[in-house]
C-alpha cells in the first residue's frame, strides 16, 4: 500500500505555526516540540498552501507574522488551546491524577483582595492542590499565556494592547492614591496641584511595569516628567510603605482604602491625575477550564463583588 497524504489543516500545522509565530524562530519551535527545523518548516508551509496567503515573513535570522498570519494566529490559537486543554482533562481524569489549580497576581492583589476568595476556595476543595505565583501583572499575563497559570486575577491598562490569545473579565478598579509619611507637609494642604509634588522626592514602582508606564505616560502629558527626582524604585508597596515612612518621599499607588491608611503613613485620592487601575480575571481563550478552576472564578467574583460594593 502506498503512503497515505491527508488534505486539510492539521493540528501538527496549527501547532507548529502558533509556537514559530510566537517565538519567531523554526530552530527555538524544533526544540521546544521534538522535531527538526525542516520539519516545523514544512508544517507551516503547507497550513500557508491550505490557507492560500503567506503567514510569516523573514526577519533577518527570524520570521514575524504577516497581516494575514496576524489574523490566522487570532483564529486559530484558541482552537489548539481548546485542545489542548481537552487533552489535559481526560490525561487528568483517566490517571486520576491530583486535581490542581495555579493562580497568577500581584502581591498586592494577593494581600488586599483574594485572602478571603482562597479562603473559601481551600474550604471547599480541600482535595485540590493549590499553587500561587506571586508576581508584577505583566508576568502575571505571561504566564496565563503561556499556560504555566490556569487563571489570572490582574491589573490591566486600558490603553495597552491586549494578547488576542488572552480573555479578560473585568471585575472593578482600584482608585490610585497619594502617600507620604503622617505628619508630612502635604497632609496639611488642602488644595494640591500635581505640579506642586514635584518638590518632594517621589518612590516609584520600577521601570517596565504596569504602574510606572501609566505613572510616566500621565506626567509626560503633563509636561512634568523632567522634574521628577525619583530616589527609589520599587517592585512592591510593602517596600514602599517602609521608605515612604521614612520620609524618604512620596509615592503614589493603589488599591488600599485612604480613610484607614497604613499605620505610619497619610494617603489621599489621586483619581483627579490617575484615575484607577482596572482589575480583571483572565484566562487563555478557548481553553476548557476544569470544575476547579471555575469554582475558584466563581468564588473571586462574588467574593470581590461584596467587597467592592
Amino acid at each position: 500500500m502506498g503512503r497515505i497524504y491527508y488534505k486539510g489543516i492539521q493540528l501538527e500545522q496549527i501547532r507548529s505555526f502558533c509556537r514559530v509565530a510566537r517565538l519567531g524562530s523554526f530552530a527555538a519551535v524544533a526544540v521546544e516540540l521534538g522535531l527538526s527545523a525542516p520539519t516545523v518548516w514544512r508544517q507551516v508551509r503547507a497550513l500557508e498552501r491550505e490557507c492560500k496567503a503567506p503567514l510569516l515573513a523573514r526577519k533577518g535570522r527570524n520570521v514575524q507574522l504577516t497581516r494575514e498570519g496576524q489574523l490566522a494566529l487570532e483564529l486559530l490559537e484558541p482552537h489548539l488551546c481548546g485542545i489542548d486543554s481537552v487533552r489535559d482533562l481526560l490525561h487528568e481524569k483517566i490517571a486520576d491524577l491530583p486535581r490542581q489549580l495555579t493562580v497568577a497576581s500581584t502581591a498586592l492583589l494577593f494581600n488586599e483582595l483574594l485572602t478571603e476568595p482562597l479562603r473559601q476556595f481551600v474550604a471547599a476543595e480541600p482535595d485540590v492542590r493549590l499553587s500561587l505565583l506571586s508576581e508584577p501583572a505583566d508576568l502575571s499575563l505571561r504566564r496565563v499565556q503561556a499556560g504555566d497559570a490556569d487563571v489570572g486575577i490582574v491589573t490591566y491598562l486600558p490603553d495597552e494592547p491586549r494578547d488576542a490569545q488572552l480573555v479578560y473579565e473585568h471585575l472593578f478598579e482600584m482608585p490610585w492614591l497619594l502617600a507620604a509619611a503622617e505628619g508630612h507637609a502635604l497632609s496639611r494642604k488642602r488644595q494640591l496641584k500635581l505640579a506642586d509634588l514635584t518638590e518632594w522626592p517621589w518612590i516609584m514602582p520600577a521601570e517596565e511595569t504596569q504602574p510606572r508606564r501609566h505613572l510616566e505616560d500621565v506626567l509626560r502629558r503633563e509636561g512634568l516628567r523632567e522634574r521628577i527626582h525619583i530616589v527609589l524604585e520599587s517592585r512592591t508597596f510593602a517596600l514602599t510603605q517602609t521608605y515612604v515612612r521614612l520620609g524618604l518621599g512620596i509615592t503614589f499607588w493603589y488599591g488600599a482604602d485612604p480613610r484607614h491608611p497604613p499605620e505610619g503613613l497619610w494617603m489621599r485620592p489621586a483619581t483627579q491625575w490617575f484615575g484607577a487601575m482596572p482589575v480583571a480575571i483572565v484566562a487563555r481563550k478557548g481553553r476548557h477550564q476544569p470544575p476547579q478552576v471555575e469554582r475558584f472564578i466563581r468564588i473571586v467574583r462574588d467574593a470581590l463583588a461584596k467587597q467592592v460594593s
